[in-house]
C-alpha cells in the first residue's frame, strides 16, 4: 500500500493512522518497520506497536563511509577495509561489538577527524535499539530499503518528470493518483467512486 502527503511529520501521522487501519495492521503476527533513522518517523512508527523497527543498513553504512572519508580519505585501501570489517560487524555481530570497533577507531583519531568519529558514534548510540541487523536476518525480515526507495522513485516520477510543473496542491492530487496504481488499487477505487457518486 502506497500512501503521499506533502505536509508535515503530524500529516504523516494522520495518513499512517489511516492506512493501518486500511490495511488491519493490528491483526499482523509480525510488524516490522524500516526507517532511514529521522527521529520523527521514529517516534510515529514507534506509536504502531511493532515487532521490530530497524535504522536502514544503507543509511547507516552512508554515514560510516562519511566517517571513512574523513578519517582515511578517499581512496585509503584501509580505509575501505575498516568499513568493510564494521559493516559486517553490525550486520552479523550485533551492536556491541561493532560500538567497540568505532570506540577504538575514534580513540586513534585526533583533532577535526576525532569530531568526525565521534557524530558517526553518536548516531548510532542514538539508534541502538534500531541496529538489530542479525535479530532481523534470523527473523527473515528486510534490512535495506531497497523496495522502498524505488517505490518513492516510482510513485514521484510523475511529478519529477522533465518538463513537468505542477503547483503543491497538484502535485499532490497527481501523487494520489500514481500511489492508487503503485497499490493496484487502481480498479476498485474508481468502481467504488463510480457508484458513490452524486
Amino acid at each position: 500500500l502506497v500512501g503521499v502527503t506533502r505536509k508535515d511529520h503530524k500529516g504523516l501521522g494522520q495518513l499512517l493512522r489511516r492506512d493501518v487501519n486500511r490495511v488491519q495492521f493490528w491483526r499482523a503476527r509480525e510488524r516490522v518497520g524500516q526507517i532511514d533513522g529521522a527521529t520523527h518517523l521514529r517516534k510515529r512508527m514507534g506509536r504502531l506497536r511493532l515487532t521490530g523497527l530497524a535504522l536502514d543498513f544503507f543509511h547507516l553504512s552512508e554515514h560510516v563511509h562519511v566517517g571513512r572519508l574523513a578519517t582515511f580519505g578517499e581512496s585509503s585501501e584501509p580505509g575501505k577495509a575498516w568499513a568493510g570489517d564494521v559493516l559486517h560487524t553490525v550486520r552479523h555481530e550485533g551492536y556491541e561489538p561493532f560500538f567497540d570497533k568505532l570506540a577504538d577507531w575514534r580513540g586513534q583519531q585526533r583533532g577535526n577527524k576525532r569530531k568526525t568519529a565521534g557524530v558517526l558514534l553518536n548516531y548510532v548510540a542514538q539508534r541502538q535499539e534500531m541496529i538489530r541487523y542479525d535479530e532481523f536476518e534470523r527473523n527473515g525480515w528486510h534490512i535495506g530499503s531497497g523496495p522502498i526507495e524505488a517505490m518513492c522513485k516510482a510513485t514521484t516520477r510523475r511529478v519529477k518528470g522533465p518538463g513537468m510543473r505542477w503547483d503543491a496542491e497538484n502535485a499532490e492530487a497527481m501523487m494520489a493518483l500514481e500511489a492508487l496504481h503503485q497499490s493496484n488499487l487502481w480498479g476498485r477505487y474508481w468502481e467504488n467512486a463510480l457508484q458513490n457518486k452524486n
